[in-house]
């Protein structure tokens, strides 16, 4: 599976053009490969909500761990999708 993504070719410039809303929920205690992931779609999509939930990791999913708090953010994005 690497070596098929190293072999791909993005035109990241198609994602710098989508306008919907986007939503990365990110645990502050999971591997920095996810920053570093939240940072890179951040440069790709202007309309990036990055969120970090404290004290959470990968294993212990946002929206696993706090329900609630996941599903209010996707509400807001789907109500900022609409008047988008």
């Amino acid at each position: 599976m690497a070596r098929a993504f190293r072999a791909s070719s993005l035109d990241r410039e198609r994602f710098r053009l989508f306008q919907q809303p986007v939503y990365f929920a990110l645990g502050s205690l999971s591997h920095p490969m996810w920053e570093r992931m939240a940072k890179t779609l951040a440069g790709l999509f202007s309309t990036i909500r990055v969120e970090v939930y404290e004290g959470r990791h990968h294993f212990d999913p946002p929206h696993r761990a706090e329900p609630e708090r996941f599903a209010q953010a996707l509400r807001e994005l789907w109500a900022r999708s609409e008047t988008a």
